[in-house]
């Protein structure tokens, strides 16, 4: 099983208190990985939209930590993860990944949600044998007027 970990932060400027930060681990399954990934052929230059359903799982985690951690897809409006082959190289993959979510989050739970928008990029690295590694970082976001980070890593586990 390969996981993700994904750890954001608001920024506040000083003299605010030290940004909040989270830590989120999102579980997906093999047949959920390979959703991901490009159909053949895989050869530089080929782009795609990745799998919208994986994409959301992911970017549901892309909001600053807050009194609600409601990370339901449902609050997803929009989104998009499109990938473009850099290189193919001894049976290795490796793909840009552009992107962004927009949905509605609440600072705390059962009150009125505000709209928050996350723009990412990262990359995605993949061999035929073997789950892949994504890396995925906001480049702009902001949630109730203030800018926020997003960061996820994949990691791997054996299947239990």
């Amino acid at each position: 099983m390969t996981s993700a970990r994904c750890a954001s932060s608001l920024r506040r400027p000083p003299p605010s208190p030290a940004s909040a930060s989270a830590e989120n681990w999102i579980v997906l399954r093999p047949e959920q990985w390979s959703k991901l990934l490009p159909p053949p052929p895989v050869e530089p230059g080929h782009s795609w939209e990745l799998d919208r359903d994986v994409s959301a799982k992911i970017l549901t985690y892309f909001y600053p930590q807050t009194e609600n951690n409601n990370a339901d897809v449902a609050r997803i409006q929009n989104l998009s993860l499109t990938g473009k082959v850099l290189a193919v190289e001894n049976g290795s993959a490796t793909a840009r990944v552009d992107g962004f979510v927009e949905m509605q989050h609440a600072f705390y739970a059962g009150r009125d949600k505000q709209p928050l928008r996350a723009d990412v990029v990262g990359v995605l690295i993949w061999q035929p044998a073997g789950p892949p590694t994504l890396k995925l970082v906001t480049t702009t976001a902001e949630y109730l007027g203030h800018p926020f980070d997003v960061a996820v890593e994949s990691t791997s586990h054996p299947v239990p």
